[in-house]
């Protein structure tokens, strides 16, 4: 699905808010230790509106792709205002602030939103969808229609919301890898037997070991020649419904799809002390996990669960966000990338923040600084190595508008 007009105008306002968070990071901090700080400017020059205050210049450029903060260059090695010049430590809490600063945004903001009447699901029974054949949980013998009660003792029905019970099901079996666990399934659940009495139903342990590590993404094909890397419609229909060929499959631990049965919905609202602790928790395993895992997947660029996407993957991303749920949910969307931004921004990559707390710490270990020349060339071939990993993420998100695969497939 091509991205509509709205969706590439609000990549700007998007880009801007979630960098300007970052980069205010950054200026506060500096301020904080009274380091001189020459501009803060939203966007990016040509300048088209500039102010001073208090020794920094305050402006808004032309070009609307995020903002800046310039700090100042040392006038003299006495120059105690200079973040060059400041202590290891206070230039590593500046460094960092900014990423630390996108993720206070994103708590705020997803704080803000359980404290809001919200819709929650809640309770629901976790009953498997699809069933991959040969796969762990098929060589077991558990079934599609199973209702998954309990892994080793540990029960899914103390945990009250939907979303919670089926990540730790999701948890448990990772913990469990290599190893033989004990899974209690429900079979002969009323929907099943049209109406049969449910005295008829019953409670079986299915003894399992779910796959120490994942298979290889495999592509869907009408007949298999090579069963490592591709599987068939038939097969993988049984395990995702609506898959066609040419789409790819990727099984996780036990080979099964899963799904919720008997979820009731409640409007509810979150005192602040609870709503900031779901921020956190839905933070933790919805938005760093997911972004740490596509940073490191092994999948190919087809598959949307990869979690980087450029500008163009931004684009495409809203304009479904805008059409799946509306346009209020875009502020998640905001919180989410903001988070995102914040993680890879630290990687040890020579230009983004965390390169330059990696200079930070050779200079300790080596016990003095590095020459300018070493250090410049070091931030422009990370500047160049970043942008020829942008280019390769925009070829892979206009490969998937080319396609028609959504983000969300």
């Amino acid at each position: 699905m091509m991205p509509d007009f709205l969706s590439w105008l609000l990549i700007f306002p998007i880009l801007i808010v979630i960098v300007c968070v970052h980069e205010f990071g950054h200026f506060i901090t500096a301020k904080f230790f009274g380091m001189r700080v020459e501009e803060f400017g939203v966007g990016f020059p040509p300048r088209i509106f500039g102010k001073r205050l208090g020794g920094t210049i305050y402006s808004i450029n032309l070009i609307p792709l995020g903002g800046f903060v310039k700090l100042s260059d040392p006038k003299d090695p006495e120059d105690y205002t200079s973040f060059e010049n400041r202590h290891f430590l206070e230039r590593l809490l500046v460094l960092i602030a900014g990423s630390v600063m996108n993720l206070f945004f994103a708590i705020l903001i997803f704080t803000i939103i359980f404290m809001l009447p919200h819709a929650r699901m809640i309770g629901g029974d976790i009953v498997v969808n699809g069933l991959v054949p040969n796969s762990p949980a098929d060589i077991a013998g558990i079934r599609v229609g199973d209702q998954i009660v309990a892994l080793n003792e540990n029960r899914f029905d103390s945990f009250k919301t939907s979303e919670v019970r089926l990540r730790k099901l999701v948890d448990w079996i990772d913990q469990y890898r290599g190893q033989e666990v004990e899974v209690v399934v429900k079979r002969g659940s009323i929907s099943r037997l049209g109406g049969i009495s449910p005295e008829l139903i019953t409670s079986d342990v299915v003894n399992v070991v779910p796959r120490k590590i994942d298979p290889s993404p495999q592509v869907v094909v009408d007949e298999v020649k090579n069963p490592e890397t591709e599987i068939s419609l038939i097969d993988a229909s049984k395990y995702l419904p609506n898959i066609k060929i040419g789409d790819t499959v990727q099984q996780r631990a036990l080979g099964v799809s899963l799904g919720l049965v008997n979820v009731r919905t409640d409007q509810v609202t979150r005192p602040f002390h609870l709503a900031l602790a779901d921020a956190g928790d839905a933070i933790w395993n919805s938005v760093i996990v997911a972004s740490v895992q596509g940073l490191f997947s092994n999948t190919n660029s087809s598959q949307s669960s990869s979690g980087l996407m450029g500008p163009i993957g931004i684009a495409q991303v809203t304009g479904e966000v805008i059409n799946k749920f509306g346009l209020g949910e875009i502020i998640v969307l905001i919180a989410v990338l903001s988070v995102s931004l914040g993680i890879i921004n630290l990687l040890p990559i020579p230009f983004l923040d965390g390169g330059r707390v990696a200079v930070l710490v050779i200079e300790v270990l080596r016990g003095g600084k590095l020459s300018k020349k070493i250090e410049s060339l070091i931030h422009a071939s990370g500047f160049v190595l970043l942008l020829i990993f942008i280019l390769v993420i925009s070829y892979s998100d206009i490969l998937r508008l080319i396609r028609g695969d959504s983000i969300f497939r």
